[in-house]
Order: structure tokens, then sequence, then C-alpha cells
């Protein structure tokens, strides 16, 4: 019984050995790379509000002249206009007797930097001057990714090869 466990501890030992990567010879390298990309999607942020005009124009009013002004530079304001926020100090009316202020924000998507100085531009002439650039991206984002890595494997596998 005793010989028939030992042969099987032995032979467990022979069938689950691995070998040791480590007592081999490597070479570890370390690369960057990286490339300059054009933002194909601009996001801007603009904020309507009653107090900015001293209670002269209404949201409303500001609504129709930002609408009128997009579409006046060919931007599609049922696909790129989006509402992101909007508030009023109704509560403060019950307080203090003030007027209702509101406000609103809205984000536009343009596609360059050129559409984008066009529309801070015009949106200055009409009296919307709270204008932000909230974010950039750039569409081909992951595939650009997936190239630099590929770059930066070839770089790197390029410095191995010098090295050894």
């Amino acid at each position: 019984m005793k010989k028939i466990l030992l042969l099987s501890i032995l032979f467990a030992n022979q069938i689950f050995a691995q070998k040791n990567y480590i007592d081999q010879p490597f070479i570890e390298t370390n690369t960057k790379i990286d490339s300059l990309v054009i933002p194909d999607k601009i996001y801007l942020s603009i904020n309507l509000n009653e107090a900015d005009s001293k209670n002269k124009k209404s949201v409303e009013e500001q609504e129709k002249l930002l609408e009128s002004t997009l579409k006046k530079l060919n931007i599609d304001t049922e696909k790129d206009l989006a509402l992101l926020d909007f508030s009023s100090n109704f509560k403060q009316y019950f307080l203090k007797n003030q007027n209702v202020l509101k406000s609103k924000m809205y984000s536009v998507l343009v596609t360059n930097a050129i559409t984008a100085g066009k529309v801070l531009l015009e949106l200055e002439k009409v009296g919307i001057s709270n204008v932000n650039i909230e974010k950039t991206e750039y569409s081909k984002a992951e595939e650009l990714l997936l190239s630099l890595k590929s770059k930066a494997v070839l770089k790197s596998k390029l410095t191995a090869e010098k090295l050894s």
C-alpha cells in the first residue's frame, strides 16, 4: 500500500511539474508613442439667463434668438442642440417677493473650430455671451489608440532586437 502511494506521488510530481521561466534570459523594454489629432466634435455650453440681460430679455426670447442664429449657421438644431439644465428661483419669490428669474443651459455640437468660432461670434452679436467650450472629442479615438499600440509594440520589438 505504501509503495503504491509513493509511486502515485512521484508520478503526480512528474505530471504537474512546470517549466521555470525565471531562469531564461529576457529583455524588458518600455516605449512611448504619441500623435497629434484635431478634434472633430466640439461641444459648446450656452447659458441663457434672465439675470445676465437685467430682466430685459426673457429666456424664451433668448431661446428663439439662439435657435435662429444656429439655423442661420446651418447647424441642425434638432440633432446638435441639447438642453442640459434649467432652473428658476421660484422658491425665493415666495420668501422675498422678488421677480422669478429663469435660466437654461444648452449644449451645441459643432464639427470644427471654424464653426465654433462663428457660433461664438454670432451669439455675441445677438447678446448671448455666456458660451464656453464644454469638451472636445475625436470620433476615431479607438482606432487611433489601436494603431498607436501597434506602433509601440513594433518600436519595442526593434529596441529589444538592438539590445540583444
